[in-house]
């Protein structure tokens, strides 16, 4: 009988230390829907021309991922590059409920050019730091451009406001 209570006591104990554990916050995932609601339907000529950017962010982050950096405050910074293309790259500052805080690009200005049926980019890279009009966050926008001095020191710098 005392048995039975200690297996019970133990199974209790095992089951609240699972809750939890299931409990704690997951950790920030940054897909599709996560940056549509922080880019809208901005676009824009940055590694695709004309494209929104959700989709230059998708393409700036399909390659190999970089380590995810707790930055602070409960911000994760999230950095890729793109596919077959590293040295261009997007970092995304983002809370552990899946929200954006600020968002990089370290890319080409590429744009469309109708004489080659493709597009025409600059040679040299530019960091394009994206902020919400509102609700702005410095440690993320901090964040996010240690991590564009740390991969593109000699790009040239430009800010885009969203207008969330």
């Amino acid at each position: 009988m005392k048995a039975n209570k200690r297996i019970a006591s133990i199974t209790i104990m095992i089951f609240s230390l699972w809750g939890s554990v299931l409990a704690t916050a997951a950790p920030a995932k940054t897909n599709s829907a996560v940056l549509s609601a922080y880019f809208g339907q901005s676009a824009g000529d940055y590694i695709i021309p004309g494209k929104p950017l959700v989709q230059q962010f998708g393409e700036a982050l399909s390659g190999p991922p970089n380590k995810d950096v707790e930055v602070g405050n409960g911000l994760t910074l999230i950095s890729g590059c793109r596919y077959k293309s590293c040295i261009e790259k997007g970092a995304v500052a983002i809370k552990s409920d899946n929200t954006v805080e600020a968002a990089g690009l370290i890319h080409f200005n590429c744009k469309a050019d109708t004489k080659k049926s493709g597009a025409s980019c600059s040679k040299n890279p530019t960091f394009t730091l994206f902020v919400p009009r509102n609700k702005k966050s410095l440690d993320a926008e901090i964040s996010v451009l240690r991590w564009a001095h740390e991969y593109a020191p000699d790009a040239t710098f430009e800010t885009v406001t969203l207008e969330k």
